[in-house]
């Protein structure tokens, strides 16, 4: 299985394609963690990668498809789930022929649909782990704001201040948006109402990946 899951901030493209991993035995792949280790290993599109980062600027598309098509040969028979890639239309163009080149087959490009509303909400209680990175809920955590997983200090995401968001946001519709409709219109396109907790979204996006197979 190969899947791409799309969506805004906060719509749970993580939390769902780590519970879908575990269970098909997928390996979730972020660009975004593919980044820091490049950076930390110092390899030669880490060090491309710096550069742009110090001076905040984006990193390039060709650096990020460069990560991407490294992992894709080091892990050619993988069933993978691409979390938040590809995020512009650019990128989308060149994952297709990228995987058309080994010839693998996209499953399905998962849309998570949540109203903006919902999606607030959801940043107003989110927290993350500043020495693993855990990325929860606050309400869900039951000793305080210590970090289930490595008891380090949960705090609010620097993302997820509400300006902020509005300009995550406001890409995403920008560059994001066209992706999906790129997706839709070869066909490949799942749209799921991510509104509900994990589990149950979980539970729905299995059985849409279901009926697109039948």
């Amino acid at each position: 299985m190969h899947l791409v899951f799309l969506g805004p901030p906060a719509s749970g493209k993580g939390t769902l394609s780590q519970l879908l991993a575990e269970k098909f035995e997928l390996i979730p792949v972020s660009t975004g963690v593919m980044l820091r280790q490049h950076l930390a290993e110092e390899t030669e599109l880490g060090l491309k990668a710096s550069k742009y980062l110090s001076s905040s600027r984006l990193v390039p598309d060709e650096i990020v498809n460069g990560m991407l098509s490294d992992w894709f040969d080091q892990n050619q028979e993988s069933n993978w789930i691409l979390d938040g890639f590809p995020r512009t239309l650019s990128q989308a163009r060149w994952l297709t022929d990228e995987l058309a080149k080994r010839s693998i087959t996209l499953d399905a490009a998962v849309s998570l649909e949540v109203s903006y509303d919902e999606l607030l909400r959801r940043i107003g209680r989110r927290v993350q782990c500043d020495q693993c990175g855990l990325t929860t809920a606050l309400d869900l955590v039951e000793n305080g704001l210590h970090c289930p997983e490595c008891d380090g200090t949960l705090r609010p995401r620097i993302d997820d201040a509400e300006e902020r968001f509005k300009k995550r946001y406001q890409d995403f519709t920008d560059e994001t948006v066209p992706v999906i409709e790129y997706y839709a219109e070869r066909g490949d396109l799942t749209k799921v109402v991510a509104e509900g907790n994990p589990t149950e979204v979980c539970a729905m996006v299995e059985r849409s990946l279901s009926a697109e197979s039948q």
